[in-house]
């Protein structure tokens, strides 16, 4: 048997492992495609924010991981709420007494 013979084999073999695979799951790939597709209402928008939220929970995970582990990117990460916090509670502040000037 050749090498040429085989590779045409195992290619023959890859090929119908493919298309069991693309039988098998039929439905659920025309889901997706029904899901990606951007002529269905809502469609793309919904795939969108589903890979969006989990992302923000993959990264939601990673620092409470760094929290719980004592990583030293979690202290900075600790400084840095710490500031936002205040940057907020500053602006909340001013815009409330500029709120009492104008009325």
């Amino acid at each position: 048997m050749s090498s040429k013979s085989r590779s045409a084999g195992s290619a023959s073999v890859k090929d119908q492992r493919f298309a069991t695979l693309l039988q098998r799951f039929a439905p659920q790939i025309a889901w997706l495609r029904r899901r990606l597709s951007p002529g269905e209402y809502f469609s793309l928008q919904l795939a969108a924010g589903a890979l969006l939220f989990a992302g923000a929970a993959w990264v939601l995970g990673g620092i409470t991981q760094d929290v719980i582990e004592g990583d030293v990117l979690a202290a900075v990460a600790e400084g840095v709420a710490w500031l936002a916090l205040c940057y907020v509670a500053v602006t909340t502040l001013w815009q409330r007494r500029k709120r009492r000037l104008l009325n």
